[in-house]
């Protein structure tokens, strides 16, 4: 049960790693999207110095407590998870996503809610931004024709196969780098 949860835990965190800056990046601001892109990464950083900190704490406490020094951490992981998880069904869709799903009307009230500004009364960036998301959509859809599909645009095409190798690489780097031999 204890390998089943890890295994859980492990699957999910690996999906939110991944898919939070992706999030993040498609609905912040030109603006503001490095800074939250970065900070995402101090977090996680933020994160396991945490888990570390409460397990040298709980590994103390295992005498007097009784078990509380490998149940306690392993229910404090599940607090963060549970706000994500009550939280999510107020989360807008990503504008990109709802462009290249055909919904754009949809895509155009979420961009003017995030856009907002008193600055902008017409919501023109919102406006903007909405014409040139949906024009790179149609550019790539266009560019990818070519290919059949995106995966034999990867393996054909020099510049994606080298995009593809430095974030493969970048990420393999990072965990096989040794932070999950050691906190595992």
């Amino acid at each position: 049960m204890f390998q089943a949860g890890r295994f859980v835990c492990g699957l999910g965190i690996g999906i939110l790693v991944t898919v939070c800056p992706m999030y993040l990046s498609e609905m912040s601001s030109a603006f503001r999207r490095g800074w939250l892109v970065g900070h995402h990464a101090i977090f996680l950083v933020f994160g396991y110095m945490l888990a570390g900190w409460v397990g040298y704490a709980c590994y103390f406490a295992e005498g007097e407590l009784g078990s509380f020094g490998w149940r306690f951490p392993l229910c404090l992981q599940c607090l963060p998870a549970i706000v994500l998880l009550l939280g999510s069904p107020w989360l807008p869709r990503s504008p990109r996503w709802l462009i290249s799903k055909g919904k754009h009307e949809e895509a155009k009230i979420v961009l003017q809610k995030l856009r907002q500004s008193p600055d902008d009364p017409d919501n023109l960036v919102a406006k903007e931004e909405y014409f040139q998301t949906a024009e790179q959509i149609r550019l790539e859809a266009e560019r990818l024709s070519t290919y059949g599909n995106v995966w034999n645009a990867v393996l054909r095409k020099k510049s994606y196969r080298k995009r593809m190798a430095i974030g493969f690489l970048t990420q393999w780097g990072a965990e096989f780098g040794g932070p999950l031999i050691i906190t595992h």
